[in-house]
């Protein structure tokens, strides 16, 4: 029985361990790209990453917190 435990343990890590890889080769981003978001200031990043557009402040917030995004992309992109 602690044997097959062991085995399920195993298994299993290994198959977190492959999902794992495959979730650092989806969201890659490149140093430029990371470089870029570092401008947009870190409340704005939360407000999209955590605001409801359900109601009309959340919505403004999130309108607010894209555009600042925007803008930091634009600059990002007028650069290279």
């Amino acid at each position: 029985s602690q044997g097959k435990d062991l085995q399920v343990q195993t298994s299993n890590q290994q198959a977190l361990l492959n999902e794992l890889r495959q979730l650092v080769q989806i969201i890659e981003v490149p140093p430029s790209d990371l470089q870029i978001l570092a401008q947009v200031p870190p409340s704005d990043l939360r407000i999209l990453a955590q605001e409801s557009p359900s109601t009309d402040r959340g919505v403004r917030s999130l309108e607010s917190a894209a555009a600042s995004l925007y803008k930091a992309l634009q600059a990002g992109m007028d650069s290279e």
